[in-house]
Formats: C-alpha cells, structure tokens, sequence
C-alpha cells in the first residue's frame, strides 16, 4: 500500500478532536471520514477539520468504503463492538485504550482482525512517545544500574456529574480503565509484568472506582513499582525509576513530557543531566504515523504495541476487578 492510509474517525467530542489536531504533524495518511449519532456533529467536526465525508452512523461509513482505517474514540463499553463491527467490514482498527473491557474481548478481537486480515492495534499512544522510549533505551543500557523501583500516578479531580461518562457505570467510568491503565502500562513497559500485585481502592456510591493504588512486586518482592490513579483529587502526574546507581525522573505529565532528568551517581557524587526531547502537538501524531507505516508493510498488529501487550493490560484490569469486587 503506497498510497496514503484514508482515515475516519468514530466519535466527535474531545480526544477525537485532540486526534485530529495532532493528525496533521503526522505522516503517510489522510483525514477522509467521521461518524457521530447525529449528522449535525458530525458535519462540524468534519468541516472543523477538512474532511471530506461525514456520516450519522458508524455503519454509514463503513458502507461508504472511503476509509481503510477506522480510530474508535467512544465510551469504553462501546470499544469492542465497533471495533468489530469495522474488522468484519474489512476495515482495519486503532481503537483508543483501553481496547475493550476485557481480555476476553480482546483476545477476540485479536482473533476476529487476524482472520479478516485486518490490522488493529490499542492506541496508546504514550507507547511511541520518544521520552518514553529514550528512558527506556538508558534502562536497558544500564544507566542508573538495576531498576528497584517505579513510582507513577495520573489523576485529576473530574468535577461532573454522575452521568458523565468518568462516573457512568453504563459507559464503563472509573479511574482504572480511564488513566490507571497508564501507569500500569509504564510499570508493564519498563519493568515487565508482576510476580504479585496488591491495591487498595476507593469507590463511590456506584461501585465505581474513583481512585486506587496498586503495587507491584517483582523478583521475590526486591523490586516495586507504586501506582496511583484517580478522578477525585489531583495526582503530581509524575514518573520515576530508581536504581542501584541512579535514578530517572519524568516531570509531570510524565505522557506527554518532552523532558527528563538523569541522575548518575559516581563514587557517591551525582552527575546530573536532563534529556531534551522536541516535537509538535501533544505527540499522538508518533502513533499515527507508526500505524500508517504498519498499513503499508501490510502488517496485522504493531511490533511496538503488540497483541499481547494490549492483553497483559486487561488480563491486569481484570484481575484489579476481581479483587475489588
């Protein structure tokens, strides 16, 4: 596929908006198409951001074939139907973390895609952001010795009402599938899945979950990473890992940073040096243009993100459920 990837978008309110604006510092593709319920957002958004097509429903544009790719954006509860709902069109799939609300649904998912010989992909997009990486290149180098420990948090205090989709049990609301999957993702990325994980979490009149912390302990319980989450307070929304010969801090917010500071120390004096990254937008535009290049190798799922990656996260999900019911 040498063309460019014609892209449609499934929803119109904020991050889709935030996807569309980081979509022009992207490379390899095209804004083609968008969806909403109601013809009228859709038409908006679609001339808010020059694309050609708009349609009231998500079936509307598949039908209309003018889109290889589909980026799902909705209520979480709404992930994994729509994300079928375009593989068995034939259409490919980066759908917004978390992918589903269950690893059973996305192993299906995984399945369904690899079948229709689709490609999809859970788009968190913190994954291809370079800071990220550029900690993780150091780690793997040794930088600051063998990693101890991990401490990382995202939260904020969502001032809205019951139901709004943060809180809404219906639109799958709560901390953990919101911005906890975050920090998991971080703790998973950098130190690799857990051995043991315990967590304590705090809900509201809903059984929903408005914050949490959760530990995981690795290697007998000699190495921990410590997360927070939340929606009823805010969080520093940083990120740090601390080794046996220095440490690496992410200044909040530690997804979006484009800086961080190393700490080595040497014969216990501290060489310090802070890590400058540049880059347009917020930085989704990183994933885009990774999906883009995934579509043109003909690939069914990203080396970078991978199926499994997607599935350890909701395996982890699940199992914090499980334990807070």
């Amino acid at each position: 596929m040498t063309k460019k990837i014609r892209w449609g978008i499934a929803a119109t309110g904020p991050m889709a908006r935030q996807f569309a604006q980081d979509f022009r510092h992207s490379e390899g593709g095209e804004l083609t198409a968008v969806c909403s319920r109601t013809q009228s957002k859709a038409d908006t958004f679609a001339k808010d951001f020059d694309m050609p097509h708009a349609f009231a429903s998500l079936s509307e544009m598949l039908a209309a074939n003018v889109v290889d790719l589909v980026y799902i954006c909705s209520p979480h509860v709404a992930h994994y139907e729509q994300s079928l709902e375009c593989l068995e069109a034939g259409h490919s799939v980066l759908c917004e973390k978390p992918m589903t609300i269950s690893a059973e649904q996305t192993r299906d998912l995984y399945r369904v895609a690899e079948t229709k010989q689709c490609f999809i992909m859970e788009a968190m997009w913190a994954r291809f952001n370079p800071n990220i990486q550029a900690v993780k290149q150091l780690l793997t180098e040794g930088a600051i010795g063998t990693p101890l420990q991990l401490q990382a948090d995202f939260g904020f205090c969502a001032q809205v009402s019951d139901d709004h989709r943060l809180l809404d049990p219906k639109l799958g609301g709560g901390a953990l599938w919101d911005v906890g999957i975050y920090p998991i993702f971080l703790a998973h990325y950098l130190l690799g899945l857990p051995e043991q994980v315990k967590s304590s979490v705090h809900k509201n009149k809903n059984g929903i979950d408005l914050s949490e912390q959760i530990i995981f302990e690795y290697d007998g319980g000699t190495k921990q990473a410590q997360l927070s989450a939340s929606l009823n307070r805010y969080l520093p929304n940083r990120a740090y890992i601390a080794g046996t010969e220095g440490y690496i801090e992410i200044p909040g917010l530690w997804l979006t940073s484009r800086s961080f500071e190393w700490v080595h120390f040497n014969k216990g004096q501290a060489q310090r040096q802070t890590m400058q990254q540049e880059f347009a937008g917020t930085g989704w535009h990183f994933e885009i243009s990774h999906v883009n290049e995934c579509l043109r190798q003909g690939l069914l799922s990203s080396p970078m993100h991978r199926p499994e990656d997607s599935i350890a996260l909701a395996t982890q999900m699940d199992g914090l459920f499980s334990d807070w019911r």
